[in-house]
């Protein structure tokens, strides 16, 4: 069954009326102050994330723009801590001991920073040393790369296989 209620007088309608405000902004006063130390919480770490994503991007522009370091490698937005240890770019088909130089010279150590860089921005650096080589080709070195870093040694050698071949054709 369902209760409607229905003022007798003038003066219950307005005591109803007083008592639904009343409660409405009990429940909008007790939601706001609730909620409010989070928002201003997830406010203020919007803000640190903010600052620091801006300093992280000068930081890149200004590596970019640098010269290298003095330990000889150049510097690298890719490089991290784990990549240290360089690898022998040169497993990968179409990367001579010359190209791995000049790939270190750009900051690229490793098959993960290979994999991870730029194609396009690759091509314009080595296009200005002198050096022609296609998007495709460094794409397919990537895709080698990206082989290797995982350690997938049998479908590295697989793919190298069917490159191979189709050189051939």
């Amino acid at each position: 069954m369902l209760f409607i209620y229905a003022p007798a007088t003038s003066s219950d309608l307005i005591i109803f009326l007083i008592m639904l405000l009343g409660a409405f902004l009990l429940a909008f006063a007790a939601g706001y102050f609730t909620h409010t130390p989070y928002v201003t919480a997830l406010e203020h770490t919007e803000s640190k994330l903010q600052h620091e994503l801006g300093h992280l991007q000068s930081q890149s522009e200004s590596s970019r723009d640098s010269s290298p370091p003095k330990t000889g490698r150049a510097s690298s937005p890719l490089a991290t801590a784990a990549e240290k240890i360089p690898d022998d770019l040169t497993k990968i088909h179409g990367i001579s001991a010359e190209m791995q130089q000049k790939l270190a010279s750009h900051g690229i150590y490793t098959y993960r920073q290979l994999q991870l860089y730029n194609p396009l921005h690759l091509k314009q650096q080595i296009g200005h040393e002198g050096e022609e080589i296609l998007v495709e080709d460094i794409i397919v070195w990537q895709q080698q790369a990206g082989l290797a870093a995982a350690h997938r040694w049998d479908e590295l050698a697989t793919l190298q296989e069917e490159i191979d071949r189709t050189k051939n054709i």
